[in-house]
């Protein structure tokens, strides 16, 4: 496993690493306090808070997922000795564009679950450079408390090393964070080995509200509000379900890499189960299902996603599961235009509509026909269905109290506005108000943190100002997309932007910056293949 786009490494004052650290919310980033101490080799006795007059204390920090040198700085907030726990807000929080993971109760965390951290490691090899990081693997232990009622996490491994005091610990099947990374206990006698002690997300928490910082929570009864997807909803709970639920969140937040990752996992989960079970049959067509939707959103194999949703869409399998049989066709409908089964993708609509349950399915529905009129070249029509779907995300932005919820349309109606773009381009079509539609769609991903779908909304942005010849601001958005997609590692959005980048170097008759470009796409394709 790479490293995620939070995790990260915390240098000194000479620029050596000395521990591990992760971006916990958009500009704050979360260490031991004890990497801290000896970052700045100060007693905490002689630590301050920002004050009025600038005064402060800061920490260099280095996302390990945005390559050698992209390094950041973070200004002192918050800390607490007894919980091991220090928090930084990012002096310049662009610098650091990764996902923020949510925080998982430890009520949640069943004993066995499998988890990943990934950090710094202090492991000198004489024959090799020094490792900028290393992933390794965990299980969950449980919970303890010290007699001063200090309460601590377990997990057992025998991969931490020195160096990865701060780092997630990260529940696999979710990607959610169950704690950090304080300490790894190792008797004498062997009692103990291989425990590593785990800063657990009630700590977390409260040294983050101190601080002013409030963090993203999985909560126990996650998926049973307003906003949990039809996909999952009166399903058994289950490792399938939560899987599904984590592959469905990660999509939401634009974090694609994951949802397929999970659904994936939540899959084979399910074909594991015995094949007599009452649940196995709706589990395994369902987590195929989110397979091939999340294939659609990552961009890769269509073939594959109308394979995996073709055979999973059997009505005799969602008899008793209205809800996800909706999603099923409409998942079938989009694998078909992308794969120009336009017949079978009309037909898989027109079955989705007779499962409408309220607006959002309706909505749903606009989305699908807006697809469908951009195949069959309908873009007058393309225009209407998703300027409505568009209207109705919003109205329902407007009025929802859930700021989750209230995230989720917002990057609906991004979605709806950057189909919208495309619609009105095409074909020499209006590009000055296909700018305005990217551009609105570029700043509603940014302000929920959709990276991904920000990288590719500033990418037509910079496209359709290419187009009317206003380069510096094109230059402008396409350096946007090209940085937005390589700090989350979206390798193919990055060489897409980058050759992009290169046709308008050559367009303005810079030849030598332009072969410069395409050099960076081919070493990208190198190095990234498949």
């Amino acid at each position: 496993m790479t490293p995620r786009s939070f995790d990260g490494r915390i240098l000194n004052k000479s620029g050596e690493p000395v521990g591990s650290c992760w971006l916990a919310a958009p500009g704050v980033v979360l260490t031991a306090c004890h990497v801290v101490k000896e970052t700045l080799q100060l007693d905490p006795s002689e630590w301050w808070l920002p004050s009025e007059n600038g005064a402060s204390l800061f920490v260099t920090v280095e996302p390990l997922a945005q390559g050698v040198g992209q390094r950041c700085v973070g200004r002192l907030c918050g800390w607490s000795l007894e919980e091991d726990v220090a928090v930084l807000r990012l002096v310049d929080s662009t610098q650091w564009r990764g996902h923020s993971p949510s925080l998982i109760a430890r009520k949640s965390v069943m004993k066995g679950s499998a988890v990943s951290m990934c950090g710094y490691a202090d492991w000198p090899d004489p024959n090799r450079n020094r490792l900028r990081w290393i992933s390794i693997s965990g299980i969950w232990q449980g919970s303890s408390e010290y007699d001063d009622g200090t309460e601590l996490g377990l997990v057992k491994s025998s991969g931490v090393q020195l160096g990865m005091s701060g780092a997630a610990v990260v529940r696999d099947i979710d990607g959610g964070v169950v704690g950090m990374i304080t300490s790894r206990y190792n008797s004498a006698d062997g009692w103990g080995r291989d425990t590593v002690w785990v800063t657990q997300h009630e700590s977390i928490a409260y040294v983050a509200k101190n601080a002013g910082v409030r963090l993203p929570l999985i909560a126990k009864s996650q998926g049973q509000s307003q906003g949990e997807s039809k996909l999952v909803r009166g399903l058994p709970d289950s490792e399938v379900t939560r899987a599904l639920r984590a592959s469905r969140d990660a999509e939401m937040r634009g974090r694609y890499g994951d949802a397929l990752r999970t659904a994936r996992l939540a899959q084979a989960t399910a074909e594991a189960l015995p094949e007599a079970a009452q649940d196995t049959p709706i589990l395994v067509a369902v987590a195929r299902v989110q397979v091939a939707a999340s294939l659609l959103r990552a961009d890769e194999d269509p073939e594959e996603s109308w394979a995996l949703v073709n055979g999973a869409a059997d009505p005799r399998v969602f008899e008793n599961h209205p809800s996800q049989f909706f999603v099923a066709l409409l998942t079938k409908a989009e694998a078909g235009l992308r794969t120009n089964r336009l017949a079978a993708a009309k037909a898989a609509l027109g079955a989705a509509q007779g499962y409408i349950e309220g607006p959002g399915d309706d909505r749903m529905i606009l989305q699908v026909r807006g697809m469908t009129a951009l195949a069959e070249h309908d873009l007058e029509l393309a225009i209407e269905l998703y300027s409505k779907a568009a209207d109705s995300f919003l109205q329902d932005q407007q009025t929802e109290p859930d700021p989750v919820v209230r995230a989720r349309w917002q990057a609906g109606a991004a979605s709806c506005m950057l189909n919208k773009g495309l619609a009105q381009q095409r074909g020499g079509g209006d590009v000055a108000a296909a700018t305005e539609s990217f551009e609105r769609s570029a700043t509603w991903y940014h302000e929920v943190g959709s990276t991904h779908d920000e990288s590719v909304a500033r990418r037509h942005l910079a496209h359709a100002l290419f187009k009317q010849e206003f380069w510096a601001d094109g230059f402008r958005e396409i350096d946007a997309a090209i940085r937005l997609a390589l700090n989350i590692n979206f390798w193919a959005g990055a060489a897409e932007a980058t050759e992009l980048k290169a046709r308008a170097l050559a367009t303005r008759g810079q030849p030598a910056e332009a072969r410069d470009a395409l050099e960076q796409v081919l070493a990208m394709h190198s190095d990234h293949q498949g």
